[in-house]
Protein backbone atom coordinates (compact mmCIF):
# COMPACT_ATOMS: atom_id res chain seq x y z
CA UNK A 1 0.00 0.00 0.00
CA UNK A 2 1.56 3.07 -0.89
CA UNK A 3 1.88 5.82 1.02
CA UNK A 4 -0.74 9.38 0.40
CA UNK A 5 1.31 12.40 -0.58
CA UNK A 6 1.86 15.03 2.20
CA UNK A 7 -0.94 17.99 0.30
CA UNK A 8 0.46 20.46 3.08
CA UNK A 9 3.90 20.86 1.40
CA UNK A 10 4.06 22.66 -1.65
CA UNK A 11 4.64 20.39 -4.49
CA UNK A 12 8.01 20.57 -6.85
CA UNK A 13 5.64 21.18 -9.94
CA UNK A 14 3.61 24.40 -8.81
CA UNK A 15 5.18 27.14 -10.05
CA UNK A 16 6.73 29.24 -7.74
CA UNK A 17 4.03 32.90 -7.17
CA UNK A 18 6.94 35.13 -7.54
CA UNK A 19 8.28 34.09 -10.86
CA UNK A 20 4.86 35.05 -12.37
CA UNK A 21 4.54 37.70 -14.54
CA UNK A 22 3.00 41.07 -13.18
CA UNK A 23 0.35 42.88 -14.31
CA UNK A 24 0.59 45.70 -16.34
CA UNK A 25 0.96 49.37 -14.59
CA UNK A 26 -2.24 51.57 -15.93
CA UNK A 27 -1.32 54.68 -17.13
CA UNK A 28 -2.08 56.37 -14.38
CA UNK A 29 -0.15 54.56 -12.13
CA UNK A 30 2.65 55.06 -14.50
CA UNK A 31 2.22 59.16 -14.46
CA UNK A 32 1.87 59.10 -11.17
CA UNK A 33 5.49 57.40 -10.79
CA UNK A 34 7.00 59.96 -13.13
CA UNK A 35 5.36 62.83 -11.09
CA UNK A 36 6.29 61.21 -8.02
CA UNK A 37 10.18 61.02 -9.07
CA UNK A 38 9.84 64.66 -10.51
CA UNK A 39 8.24 66.12 -7.68
CA UNK A 40 11.26 64.54 -5.53
CA UNK A 41 13.42 66.49 -7.94
CA UNK A 42 11.39 69.55 -7.29
CA UNK A 43 11.80 69.33 -3.57
CA UNK A 44 15.68 69.12 -3.29
CA UNK A 45 16.21 71.74 -6.28
CA UNK A 46 13.44 74.17 -4.56
CA UNK A 47 15.61 73.17 -0.84
CA UNK A 48 18.82 73.83 -2.43
CA UNK A 49 17.72 77.42 -3.76
CA UNK A 50 16.12 78.23 -0.19
CA UNK A 51 19.48 77.68 1.48
CA UNK A 52 21.58 79.72 -1.87
CA UNK A 53 19.01 82.95 -1.59
CA UNK A 54 18.12 82.70 2.49
CA UNK A 55 14.83 83.47 1.36
CA UNK A 56 11.52 81.08 0.09
CA UNK A 57 10.15 83.45 -2.11
CA UNK A 58 9.53 83.22 -4.68
CA UNK A 59 11.06 80.72 -6.89
CA UNK A 60 12.27 78.55 -3.80
CA UNK A 61 8.48 78.25 -2.66
CA UNK A 62 7.12 77.63 -6.28
CA UNK A 63 9.55 74.08 -6.76
CA UNK A 64 8.05 72.99 -3.50
CA UNK A 65 4.76 73.41 -3.73
CA UNK A 66 4.96 71.62 -7.36
CA UNK A 67 7.23 69.11 -5.43
CA UNK A 68 4.65 67.94 -2.58
CA UNK A 69 2.33 68.58 -5.80
CA UNK A 70 3.96 65.42 -7.63
CA UNK A 71 4.69 63.28 -4.55
CA UNK A 72 0.57 63.71 -3.40
CA UNK A 73 -0.49 62.32 -6.89
CA UNK A 74 1.73 59.81 -7.00
CA UNK A 75 0.71 58.47 -3.78
CA UNK A 76 -3.05 58.69 -4.97
CA UNK A 77 -2.30 57.12 -8.39
CA UNK A 78 -0.23 54.21 -6.77
CA UNK A 79 -2.12 53.68 -3.30
CA UNK A 80 -2.46 50.12 -3.92
CA UNK A 81 0.45 49.49 -4.54
CA UNK A 82 1.75 51.13 -1.74
CA UNK A 83 -0.59 49.38 0.77
CA UNK A 84 0.67 45.88 -0.76
CA UNK A 85 4.19 47.11 -0.04
CA UNK A 86 3.84 48.59 3.54
CA UNK A 87 2.18 44.98 4.95
CA UNK A 88 5.72 43.52 3.90
CA UNK A 89 8.61 42.76 6.11
CA UNK A 90 11.12 45.13 4.68
CA UNK A 91 8.88 48.56 5.42
CA UNK A 92 9.12 48.05 9.27
CA UNK A 93 13.19 47.86 8.82
CA UNK A 94 12.97 51.01 6.88
CA UNK A 95 10.91 52.60 9.47
CA UNK A 96 13.04 51.18 12.18
CA UNK A 97 16.08 52.28 10.79
CA UNK A 98 14.66 55.51 9.84
CA UNK A 99 13.70 56.40 13.29
CA UNK A 100 17.17 55.47 14.76
CA UNK A 101 18.36 58.15 12.27
CA UNK A 102 15.51 60.50 13.49
CA UNK A 103 16.84 59.92 16.88
CA UNK A 104 20.17 60.78 16.46
CA UNK A 105 19.62 63.53 14.33
CA UNK A 106 17.22 64.79 17.14
CA UNK A 107 20.76 64.92 19.65
CA UNK A 108 22.84 66.63 17.34
CA UNK A 109 19.90 69.62 16.99
CA UNK A 110 19.75 69.86 20.33
CA UNK A 111 23.39 70.03 20.87
CA UNK A 112 23.04 72.56 17.98
CA UNK A 113 20.42 74.17 19.98
CA UNK A 114 22.08 74.37 23.64
CA UNK A 115 25.21 76.02 21.54
CA UNK A 116 23.55 78.64 19.89
CA UNK A 117 21.82 79.91 23.17
CA UNK A 118 25.65 79.03 25.19
CA UNK A 119 27.74 80.42 23.12
CA UNK A 120 31.54 79.39 22.79
CA UNK A 121 33.83 78.87 20.93
CA UNK A 122 37.97 78.21 21.46
CA UNK A 123 39.90 79.83 18.47
CA UNK A 124 42.70 77.18 18.01
CA UNK A 125 44.59 78.89 15.32
CA UNK A 126 48.38 80.44 16.41
CA UNK A 127 47.64 84.03 16.23
CA UNK A 128 44.07 83.96 17.63
CA UNK A 129 42.86 85.37 14.26
CA UNK A 130 38.94 84.77 14.91
CA UNK A 131 38.82 85.85 18.44
CA UNK A 132 38.03 88.31 20.04
CA UNK A 133 41.72 90.54 20.86
CA UNK A 134 42.61 91.35 24.29
CA UNK A 135 42.21 94.70 24.24
CA UNK A 136 38.22 94.64 22.93
CA UNK A 137 38.23 92.11 26.34
CA UNK A 138 39.40 94.70 28.74
CA UNK A 139 37.29 97.42 27.32
CA UNK A 140 33.64 95.51 26.98
CA UNK A 141 34.94 93.72 30.68
CA UNK A 142 35.79 97.26 31.95
CA UNK A 143 32.55 99.07 31.14
CA UNK A 144 31.69 101.47 33.77
CA UNK A 145 28.02 102.28 32.39
CA UNK A 146 25.49 100.06 30.40
CA UNK A 147 26.28 99.97 26.43
CA UNK A 148 23.19 99.01 23.77
CA UNK A 149 24.54 97.40 20.78
CA UNK A 150 21.40 97.46 18.35
CA UNK A 151 22.42 95.45 15.26
CA UNK A 152 20.01 95.20 11.74
CA UNK A 153 20.64 92.45 9.77
CA UNK A 154 18.70 90.51 7.09
CA UNK A 155 19.60 86.43 6.10
CA UNK A 156 20.59 87.89 2.57
CA UNK A 157 23.14 90.09 4.19
CA UNK A 158 26.56 88.92 2.23
CA UNK A 159 28.33 88.74 5.18
CA UNK A 160 25.58 87.79 7.60
CA UNK A 161 26.81 84.60 9.38
CA UNK A 162 30.64 86.74 10.01
CA UNK A 163 28.28 88.96 11.74
CA UNK A 164 26.08 87.95 13.97
CA UNK A 165 29.38 85.18 15.21
CA UNK A 166 30.80 88.45 15.94
CA UNK A 167 28.07 89.64 17.82
CA UNK A 168 27.73 86.90 19.62
CA UNK A 169 31.34 87.47 20.91
CA UNK A 170 30.48 90.09 22.76
CA UNK A 171 27.39 88.95 24.09
CA UNK A 172 29.50 86.22 25.53
CA UNK A 173 31.72 88.88 27.12
CA UNK A 174 28.73 89.73 29.51
CA UNK A 175 29.28 92.94 31.55
CA UNK A 176 27.45 95.95 31.19
CA UNK A 177 26.98 95.34 27.29
CA UNK A 178 23.58 94.74 26.10
CA UNK A 179 22.90 93.41 22.29
CA UNK A 180 19.48 93.23 20.14
CA UNK A 181 19.23 91.67 16.62
CA UNK A 182 16.44 92.78 14.66
CA UNK A 183 16.04 91.79 11.02
CA UNK A 184 15.19 95.54 9.10
CA UNK A 185 12.79 93.73 6.65
CA UNK A 186 10.02 92.49 9.64
CA UNK A 187 11.35 95.21 12.39
CA UNK A 188 9.96 98.02 11.06
CA UNK A 189 9.15 100.37 13.98
CA UNK A 190 12.52 99.75 15.11
CA UNK A 191 13.87 101.01 11.71
CA UNK A 192 11.90 103.99 11.37
CA UNK A 193 13.03 104.61 15.39
CA UNK A 194 16.50 104.02 14.75
CA UNK A 195 16.41 105.50 10.76
CA UNK A 196 18.02 102.75 9.80
CA UNK A 197 19.04 102.87 5.83
CA UNK A 198 21.63 100.14 4.95
CA UNK A 199 21.68 96.41 5.62
CA UNK A 200 24.59 95.45 8.15
CA UNK A 201 23.99 98.55 10.27
CA UNK A 202 24.72 98.61 14.62
CA UNK A 203 23.82 101.56 16.05
CA UNK A 204 26.00 101.76 19.51
CA UNK A 205 24.10 103.79 22.71
CA UNK A 206 25.22 104.79 25.97
CA UNK A 207 23.01 106.76 27.62
CA UNK A 208 21.93 109.85 25.17
CA UNK A 209 24.79 109.29 22.84
CA UNK A 210 25.01 106.71 20.02
CA UNK A 211 26.94 106.15 16.93
CA UNK A 212 25.96 104.34 14.15
CA UNK A 213 28.56 101.98 11.93
CA UNK A 214 28.23 99.61 8.46
CA UNK A 215 29.98 96.54 8.14
CA UNK A 216 30.69 95.65 11.81
CA UNK A 217 34.14 94.59 12.15
CA UNK A 218 35.91 94.39 15.65
CA UNK A 219 37.67 97.29 14.83
CA UNK A 220 35.09 99.67 13.99
CA UNK A 221 32.48 97.99 17.37
CA UNK A 222 34.94 98.51 19.87
CA UNK A 223 36.29 102.02 18.55
CA UNK A 224 32.61 102.98 18.28
CA UNK A 225 32.27 101.80 22.39
CA UNK A 226 35.32 103.60 23.11
CA UNK A 227 34.11 106.90 21.25
CA UNK A 228 30.81 106.95 23.20
CA UNK A 229 32.08 106.04 26.67
CA UNK A 230 35.13 108.05 27.07
CA UNK A 231 33.68 110.97 25.49
CA UNK A 232 36.63 113.67 24.96
CA UNK A 233 39.58 112.17 22.58
CA UNK A 234 43.06 112.14 24.01
CA UNK A 235 45.04 114.38 21.96
CA UNK A 236 48.41 113.47 20.36
CA UNK A 237 50.98 115.62 18.28
CA UNK A 238 53.41 114.71 15.71
CA UNK A 239 55.99 116.93 14.52
CA UNK A 240 56.15 118.22 10.96
CA UNK A 241 58.64 120.28 8.99
CA UNK A 242 61.95 118.33 9.13
CA UNK A 243 61.58 115.44 6.57
CA UNK A 244 59.68 113.42 9.22
CA UNK A 245 57.50 110.30 7.43
CA UNK A 246 54.59 111.35 6.05
CA UNK A 247 50.81 110.78 7.86
CA UNK A 248 48.98 112.15 4.39
CA UNK A 249 50.63 109.63 2.30
CA UNK A 250 49.79 106.69 0.27
CA UNK A 251 54.02 106.12 -0.74
CA UNK A 252 55.51 103.15 0.73
CA UNK A 253 57.86 105.27 3.00
CA UNK A 254 54.56 107.03 4.97
CA UNK A 255 53.25 106.06 8.13
CA UNK A 256 49.32 106.85 7.14
CA UNK A 257 48.51 103.56 8.35
CA UNK A 258 49.56 104.16 12.18
CA UNK A 259 47.59 107.05 12.07
CA UNK A 260 44.99 105.64 11.01
CA UNK A 261 44.71 102.92 13.51
CA UNK A 262 45.25 105.63 16.21
CA UNK A 263 42.27 107.51 14.98
CA UNK A 264 39.97 104.10 14.69
CA UNK A 265 41.27 104.08 18.95
CA UNK A 266 40.04 107.37 19.34
CA UNK A 267 43.25 109.01 19.23
CA UNK A 268 42.58 112.89 18.28
CA UNK A 269 46.07 113.07 15.92
CA UNK A 270 47.47 116.91 14.87
CA UNK A 271 50.10 117.79 13.39
CA UNK A 272 52.99 120.12 15.78
CA UNK A 273 55.12 122.95 13.76
CA UNK A 274 57.01 124.10 16.15
CA UNK A 275 59.45 126.22 13.61
CA UNK A 276 56.81 128.55 12.48
CA UNK A 277 56.44 129.88 16.22
CA UNK A 278 58.65 132.75 17.37
CA UNK A 279 58.48 131.17 21.26
CA UNK A 280 57.57 127.56 20.65
CA UNK A 281 55.49 125.54 23.25
CA UNK A 282 54.33 121.87 22.94
CA UNK A 283 50.91 122.30 23.53
CA UNK A 284 49.31 121.81 26.73
CA UNK A 285 47.15 119.15 25.96
CA UNK A 286 49.68 116.85 24.24
CA UNK A 287 49.17 113.72 26.08
CA UNK A 288 52.02 111.85 23.16
CA UNK A 289 54.30 113.72 21.35
CA UNK A 290 55.16 111.84 18.37
CA UNK A 291 58.98 112.05 16.45
CA UNK A 292 59.10 109.66 13.64
CA UNK A 293 62.32 110.23 11.67
CA UNK A 294 63.24 113.34 11.12
CA UNK A 295 65.69 113.83 8.26
CA UNK A 296 66.95 117.77 8.98
CA UNK A 297 67.99 118.97 12.39
CA UNK A 298 65.84 120.92 14.44
CA UNK A 299 66.24 124.40 15.66
CA UNK A 300 67.55 125.41 18.72
CA UNK A 301 64.55 127.14 19.87
CA UNK A 302 62.05 123.61 18.57
CA UNK A 303 64.54 121.35 20.46
CA UNK A 304 64.51 123.39 24.13
CA UNK A 305 60.87 123.44 23.67
CA UNK A 306 60.80 119.67 23.36
CA UNK A 307 63.26 119.35 26.27
CA UNK A 308 61.43 121.49 28.10
CA UNK A 309 57.84 119.72 27.30
CA UNK A 310 59.45 116.28 28.60
CA UNK A 311 61.24 118.13 31.52
CA UNK A 312 57.83 118.64 32.80
CA UNK A 313 56.60 115.05 32.79
CA UNK A 314 55.85 114.98 29.01
CA UNK A 315 55.75 111.84 26.90
CA UNK A 316 57.48 111.26 23.75
CA UNK A 317 57.59 108.03 21.35
CA UNK A 318 60.89 108.79 19.04
CA UNK A 319 61.68 106.53 15.77
CA UNK A 320 64.98 107.47 14.18
CA UNK A 321 66.03 107.18 10.48
CA UNK A 322 69.27 106.35 9.74
CA UNK A 323 72.57 108.35 9.19
CA UNK A 324 73.13 110.90 8.56
CA UNK A 325 69.77 111.71 9.88
CA UNK A 326 70.09 113.76 13.12
CA UNK A 327 70.41 111.37 15.99
CA UNK A 328 68.33 113.56 18.92
CA UNK A 329 70.78 112.82 20.98
CA UNK A 330 70.53 116.62 23.00
CA UNK A 331 66.79 115.67 23.44
CA UNK A 332 67.82 111.96 24.71
CA UNK A 333 71.03 112.68 26.81
CA UNK A 334 68.84 113.59 30.19
CA UNK A 335 66.62 110.93 30.02
CA UNK A 336 69.83 108.36 29.91
CA UNK A 337 69.48 107.45 25.99
CA UNK A 338 72.46 108.41 24.04
CA UNK A 339 71.84 107.24 20.18
CA UNK A 340 75.39 105.59 18.82
CA UNK A 341 76.07 106.81 15.34
CA UNK A 342 76.07 103.93 12.27
CA UNK A 343 73.68 101.21 11.60
CA UNK A 344 73.50 98.18 13.63
CA UNK A 345 74.44 94.65 11.13
CA UNK A 346 73.34 91.35 12.83
CA UNK A 347 75.20 88.62 10.76
CA UNK A 348 72.85 86.07 13.04
CA UNK A 349 69.32 87.61 12.81
CA UNK A 350 68.58 88.96 9.42
CA UNK A 351 66.66 88.56 6.16
CA UNK A 352 68.54 86.92 3.40
CA UNK A 353 71.02 88.65 1.40
CA UNK A 354 70.20 91.68 3.18
CA UNK A 355 73.02 92.22 6.00
CA UNK A 356 71.89 95.49 7.09
CA UNK A 357 67.39 94.38 7.49
CA UNK A 358 67.83 93.45 11.08
CA UNK A 359 65.40 90.97 12.74
CA UNK A 360 64.47 90.62 16.27
CA UNK A 361 63.01 87.79 16.24
CA UNK A 362 62.48 87.51 20.33
CA UNK A 363 62.24 90.70 22.35
CA UNK A 364 62.88 91.39 25.88
CA UNK A 365 59.76 90.67 28.42
CA UNK A 366 57.66 93.71 28.60
CA UNK A 367 53.61 94.92 28.47
CA UNK A 368 54.50 96.77 25.44
CA UNK A 369 56.22 93.46 23.82
CA UNK A 370 53.99 91.30 25.24
CA UNK A 371 52.49 88.26 22.11
CA UNK A 372 54.71 90.36 19.55
CA UNK A 373 57.55 88.54 17.62
CA UNK A 374 59.65 88.88 14.41
CA UNK A 375 60.42 92.82 14.04
CA UNK A 376 61.84 94.04 10.90
CA UNK A 377 64.13 97.13 11.36
CA UNK A 378 66.10 97.97 8.20
CA UNK A 379 69.17 100.01 8.73
CA UNK A 380 68.36 100.50 12.30
CA UNK A 381 70.45 102.51 14.84
CA UNK A 382 71.98 101.40 18.53
CA UNK A 383 71.25 102.80 21.45
CA UNK A 384 72.80 102.46 24.77
CA UNK A 385 70.98 103.16 28.27
CA UNK A 386 73.00 104.98 30.67
CA UNK A 387 73.46 104.14 34.17
CA UNK A 388 72.14 107.41 36.33
CA UNK A 389 74.38 108.81 39.11
CA UNK A 390 75.04 107.31 42.30
CA UNK A 391 72.49 108.89 45.08
CA UNK A 392 74.55 110.31 47.70
CA UNK A 393 74.12 109.03 51.11
CA UNK A 394 71.53 110.93 53.37
CA UNK A 395 73.28 110.49 56.29
CA UNK A 396 76.49 110.21 57.77
CA UNK A 397 78.49 106.78 57.57
CA UNK A 398 75.67 105.83 55.23
CA UNK A 399 77.19 104.33 51.45
CA UNK A 400 76.10 105.50 48.38
CA UNK A 401 72.72 103.90 46.49
CA UNK A 402 74.22 101.73 43.86
CA UNK A 403 73.44 103.72 40.40
CA UNK A 404 70.60 102.47 38.37
CA UNK A 405 69.66 102.25 34.29
CA UNK A 406 66.93 104.98 33.50
CA UNK A 407 65.60 102.73 30.96
CA UNK A 408 64.89 99.21 30.04
CA UNK A 409 65.64 97.56 26.77
CA UNK A 410 62.81 96.57 24.48
CA UNK A 411 64.61 95.09 21.48
CA UNK A 412 67.73 93.96 21.22
CA UNK A 413 70.26 92.11 18.91
CA UNK A 414 72.28 88.95 18.94
CA UNK A 415 75.77 88.63 20.54
CA UNK A 416 77.32 88.46 17.43
CA UNK A 417 75.91 92.05 16.43
CA UNK A 418 78.16 94.95 15.01
CA UNK A 419 77.82 99.04 14.08
CA UNK A 420 79.57 100.70 11.03
CA UNK A 421 80.17 104.25 12.30
CA UNK A 422 80.85 104.74 8.56
CA UNK A 423 77.52 104.25 7.07
CA UNK A 424 76.85 105.85 3.77
CA UNK A 425 73.85 104.58 1.52
CA UNK A 426 74.38 102.55 -1.54
CA UNK A 427 78.17 101.56 0.55
CA UNK A 428 78.71 97.77 0.83
CA UNK A 429 79.51 97.91 4.60
CA UNK A 430 83.10 96.39 5.87
CA UNK A 431 83.60 95.31 9.42
CA UNK A 432 86.75 97.01 10.00
CA UNK A 433 89.40 94.88 12.46
CA UNK A 434 88.73 95.37 16.02
CA UNK A 435 84.88 96.82 15.57
CA UNK A 436 83.22 96.02 18.60
CA UNK A 437 80.52 93.27 18.44
CA UNK A 438 77.85 92.42 21.16
CA UNK A 439 74.42 93.22 22.11
CA UNK A 440 72.87 96.00 21.13
CA UNK A 441 69.86 98.03 21.94
CA UNK A 442 67.67 98.96 18.91
CA UNK A 443 64.41 100.09 21.12
CA UNK A 444 64.45 101.12 24.57
CA UNK A 445 61.48 102.90 27.22
CA UNK A 446 62.34 105.08 30.08
CA UNK A 447 59.63 105.73 33.11
CA UNK A 448 60.31 108.40 35.17
CA UNK A 449 56.60 108.45 37.22
CA UNK A 450 57.95 105.97 39.30
CA UNK A 451 58.79 106.70 42.64
CA UNK A 452 62.51 105.61 43.88
CA UNK A 453 62.54 103.27 46.77
CA UNK A 454 63.98 104.59 49.65
CA UNK A 455 67.87 104.22 51.00
CA UNK A 456 68.30 101.94 53.57
CA UNK A 457 68.73 102.97 57.05
CA UNK A 458 71.28 102.22 59.08
CA UNK A 459 70.37 99.94 62.09
CA UNK A 460 69.60 102.46 65.20
CA UNK A 461 69.21 105.43 62.69
CA UNK A 462 65.70 107.21 62.09
CA UNK A 463 64.48 106.56 58.58
CA UNK A 464 65.54 109.12 56.01
CA UNK A 465 62.78 110.92 54.40
CA UNK A 466 61.23 109.68 51.19
CA UNK A 467 62.59 110.31 48.15
CA UNK A 468 60.52 112.81 45.58
CA UNK A 469 58.41 111.25 42.85
CA UNK A 470 59.81 111.71 39.48
CA UNK A 471 58.61 114.22 36.76
CA UNK A 472 56.27 111.52 35.33
CA UNK A 473 58.26 112.00 32.12
CA UNK A 474 58.11 108.70 29.93
CA UNK A 475 59.86 107.81 26.33
CA UNK A 476 59.77 105.03 23.80
CA UNK A 477 63.02 105.48 21.45
CA UNK A 478 63.60 103.19 18.55
CA UNK A 479 66.60 103.10 16.42
CA UNK A 480 64.53 102.59 12.92
CA UNK A 481 61.93 104.45 11.58
CA UNK A 482 60.99 101.95 8.48
CA UNK A 483 59.56 99.32 10.37
CA UNK A 484 56.28 101.23 10.69
CA UNK A 485 56.18 101.60 6.38
CA UNK A 486 55.31 99.45 3.98
CA UNK A 487 58.37 98.49 3.01
CA UNK A 488 59.13 95.70 5.69
CA UNK A 489 55.90 94.00 3.90
CA UNK A 490 53.84 91.89 5.57
CA UNK A 491 55.69 92.34 8.79
CA UNK A 492 54.76 96.23 9.02
CA UNK A 493 52.02 94.55 11.38
CA UNK A 494 54.22 94.14 14.57
CA UNK A 495 55.92 97.66 14.06
CA UNK A 496 52.35 98.81 14.01
CA UNK A 497 51.26 96.98 16.86
CA UNK A 498 54.36 97.70 18.66
CA UNK A 499 53.74 101.26 17.87
CA UNK A 500 50.27 101.04 19.13
CA UNK A 501 51.30 99.61 22.56
CA UNK A 502 53.65 102.30 22.93
CA UNK A 503 51.24 104.90 22.74
CA UNK A 504 48.71 103.48 24.82
CA UNK A 505 51.83 102.56 27.73
CA UNK A 506 53.24 106.75 27.62
CA UNK A 507 49.33 108.07 27.60
CA UNK A 508 48.72 105.50 30.29
CA UNK A 509 45.96 103.92 28.48
CA UNK A 510 45.86 100.66 30.19
CA UNK A 511 42.71 99.20 28.31
CA UNK A 512 44.81 99.87 24.75
CA UNK A 513 47.66 98.02 26.22
CA UNK A 514 47.30 94.99 24.41
CA UNK A 515 46.44 94.65 20.63
CA UNK A 516 47.96 92.17 19.29
CA UNK A 517 48.47 91.92 15.09
CA UNK A 518 45.74 89.77 13.51
CA UNK A 519 46.82 88.27 10.20
CA UNK A 520 45.43 85.81 8.00
CA UNK A 521 47.91 83.23 7.30
CA UNK A 522 47.88 80.42 4.26
CA UNK A 523 48.12 77.15 5.62
CA UNK A 524 48.26 75.35 2.12
CA UNK A 525 50.00 72.69 2.04
CA UNK A 526 52.54 72.14 -0.94
CA UNK A 527 53.27 68.48 -1.62
CA UNK A 528 56.60 66.85 -3.34
CA UNK A 529 56.20 64.37 -5.99
CA UNK A 530 56.74 61.16 -3.96
CA UNK A 531 54.24 62.99 -0.71
CA UNK A 532 51.99 63.19 -3.62
CA UNK A 533 51.38 59.99 -4.61
CA UNK A 534 51.18 58.28 -1.20
CA UNK A 535 48.53 60.99 -0.61
CA UNK A 536 46.87 60.13 -3.74
CA UNK A 537 47.12 56.27 -2.74
CA UNK A 538 45.87 56.09 0.38
CA UNK A 539 42.27 58.98 -0.37
CA UNK A 540 41.98 57.36 -3.79
CA UNK A 541 43.39 53.84 -4.73
CA UNK A 542 42.91 52.62 -0.94
CA UNK A 543 39.26 53.02 -0.80
CA UNK A 544 39.20 51.99 -4.51
CA UNK A 545 39.93 48.98 -4.02
CA UNK A 546 37.97 48.30 -1.09
CA UNK A 547 34.80 49.35 -3.32
CA UNK A 548 36.13 46.77 -5.51
CA UNK A 549 36.63 44.09 -3.08
CA UNK A 550 32.92 44.64 -2.16
CA UNK A 551 31.37 44.23 -5.13
CA UNK A 552 33.62 41.27 -6.33
CA UNK A 553 32.17 39.38 -3.04
CA UNK A 554 28.60 40.55 -3.89
CA UNK A 555 29.12 39.18 -7.22
CA UNK A 556 30.33 35.59 -5.91
CA UNK A 557 27.61 35.41 -3.71
CA UNK A 558 25.11 35.83 -5.86
CA UNK A 559 26.54 33.49 -8.43
CA UNK A 560 26.79 30.89 -5.53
Amino acid sequence: MSASPDKSSPSLHTPDPRLAARPPMSGAALGGLVAGILGAVLILAGLLAWSIKKSLLPWPLILLVLGVAGVVFYVISNKETLATFWRQKTPRIILNSAAFAVFVAGILILVNVVGIRHHYRHDFTANKEFALSEQTIKIVKGLEQPVEMIAFVTPEYFAADEFKSRLREYESLGGKLAIHTYDPKTALDKVREYGIHSDGTIVIKCGDKKQDIIGGSEEQITSAILSITTGKKTAIYYLSGHGERRFDSASDDSVADFKKLLENLQYDVKELILARDKDPKVPADCAVLLILGPEQPLLAKETEAIKSYLAQGGKAYICLAAPPAPSLADILAPHGIKPIDGVVYDPVNNLPNAPGVTLVVQPDEDEITRSLQLFCMPLARALEIQQSAPQQPQMPGQPPQPSAQKGSPLLETSEQSWVDPNFKPGVVPQKAPGTKAGKFVLAAKVDESSTPPPPQTPPGMPPPPTPPAGPGTRLVVVGDVDFLTQRVGELQKIGLAFSLKSVAWLAKDEKLISVPPKDHKDRAITLAGVQAKIVMILVFAVPALILLAGISVYVLRRRG
